[in-house]
């Protein structure tokens, strides 16, 4: 929901709100259907097609003269300070995407080996991802003010200009980029989920042609719950709910180990 407010904001105020959230939500079922190796192929074509703007708005926001170091250097002070709970819980979130191999692994039939050499190229990206993520709005709008900005890093990217770019407002750049990384995380997550559904239910007698229709239910159940949800709440509602889930991140991750734990014991005795 967050994201499809996002482009009825800055990109197509004119249009509905539901005509916006059907246009995803047909994108998103096309992609939750997949087979787990399309999912990831569709994954690894929108990284390599995305990084090159990932790199463009990095050099343009530590380069652009709207950048204050000051305040980059205020923010790095803080580090002295104990995180809140909802920080600790949000912050959580960035390592929840393990969870999912309990769906792809089982696309990686052999036992893959992970190099020191790749281990340390993925943490200087993330780590460079995520420092970039915190310092930029810092930079672009005070340390003290930054907390009131909604949208942080879509009022950071409207702060950039490609002076000689054929776009100028680094924003519409950012956009494209936040829709994909969106839309990535979205069919990710409701693949995962749709696969857990169907080894918890799957109705044999429920066919047409052959062709069992039990993940297509899970699609118009979406559906039905998705466009009355997004005429309902309002953006104000929408980033409240999703803190609540924040929230609830550490307990819900210790009672998936707990529960995977047990499962894995009761297997062997």
């Amino acid at each position: 929901m967050n994201y499809c407010y996002l482009l009825k904001l800055f990109l197509t105020p004119d249009m509905s709100l539901k005509w916006i959230v059907s246009i995803f939500l047909c994108f998103v079922s096309f992609g939750i259907l997949m087979s787990s190796k399309s999912v990831l192929y569709t994954v690894e074509a929108i990284l390599v097609f995305n990084i090159p703007l990932v790199l463009l708005i990095m050099i343009k926001v530590y380069t652009s003269e709207g950048m204050e170091w000051d305040y980059v250097k205020e923010s790095v002070m803080y580090i002295y300070h104990t995180p809140s709970y909802s920080a600790f819980s949000t912050a959580l979130f960035l390592f929840m995407g393990s969870v999912n191999l309990i769906i792809f692994n089982r696309v990686f039939p052999k036992k893959q080996r992970i190099t020191w050499l790749q281990v340390g190229l993925i943490f200087l990206v993330v780590a460079g991802s995520a420092a970039t993520t915190y310092f930029a709005p810092a930079g672009y709008h005070g340390f003290e003010h930054v907390d009131t900005l909604v949208h942080p890093w879509t009022a950071t990217s409207d702060s950039i200009r490609l002076k000689f770019g054929f776009i100028e407002r680094v924003l519409f750049i950012f956009l494209t980029l936040y829709l994909a990384v969106a839309f990535l995380n979205i069919v990710i997550h409701w693949h995962v989920m749709m696969e857990v559904l169907k080894k918890v239910i799957w109705l044999k007698w429920f066919k047409w042609r052959e062709r069992n229709l039990t993940p297509y239910l899970f699609i118009i159940v979406l559906w039905f719950i998705s466009l009355p949800v997004s005429s309902y709440l309002t953006e104000y509602q929408v980033t409240l709910y999703t803190s609540y889930f924040f929230q609830t991140l550490p307990a819900s991750l210790i009672a998936i180990f707990l529960m995977l734990w047990f499962i894995n014991r009761r297997a062997k005795t």
